[in-house]
């Protein structure tokens, strides 16, 4: 919950050395949305690392239209989950996307970090998921009118980028 908050309130344009994205941690305590103990058990390290990465990266270069923690709730037809259902049936999905950001292409990127200790490959972590993240895809072509080009899950535990 910890980390998730982090990366929801950082400025990812200032991110691009250890110590701007410290100094925002740091900003967090004195503004008292974290406490000095929880800023004491961040993980600093992976999140620096994250920003390295070519994921981290392309979320700085496009910072500008980032978007965190994005809240949505739509109507899918019943059909496209569970077989032997009536057309007029509908599902209400709703759920919150770490983040997606639009691309060069004018394409929506949708990523997910997951926090928890990764106890199997990152490729199975990633596949339980799937179908998830298929769901946030439709979910955020339908709200915001663009297809949705890439979904990503960044596992924090082993530092790894998996595209879905």
């Amino acid at each position: 919950t910890l980390l998730h908050y982090i990366m929801e309130k950082l400025d990812f344009a200032n991110t691009e050395t250890e110590e701007k994205i410290e100094n925002q941690v740091k900003n967090l305590v004195c503004g008292g949305y974290i406490t000095q103990r929880e800023f004491e058990a961040i993980n600093m390290d992976g999140i620096y690392s994250f920003f390295k990465t070519n994921l981290g990266m392309a979320m700085q270069k496009y910072a500008n239209t980032l978007k965190k923690e994005f809240s949505f709730k739509y109507l899918l037809d019943a059909n496209e989950i569970y077989d032997n259902v009536s057309k007029d049936d509908s599902i209400v999905v709703q759920g919150i996307i770490d983040a997606f950001y639009i691309d060069g292409n004018n394409e929506a990127v949708i990523v997910d970090y997951k926090t928890d200790k990764v106890l199997v490959s990152p490729e199975e972590t990633a596949n339980k998921y799937a179908e998830q993240l298929k769901y946030y895809a439709i979910a955020l072509s339908k709200t915001i009118g663009k297809k949705v080009a890439k979904k990503y899950i960044y596992l924090f535990d082993k530092g790894v980028t998996v595209e879905l």
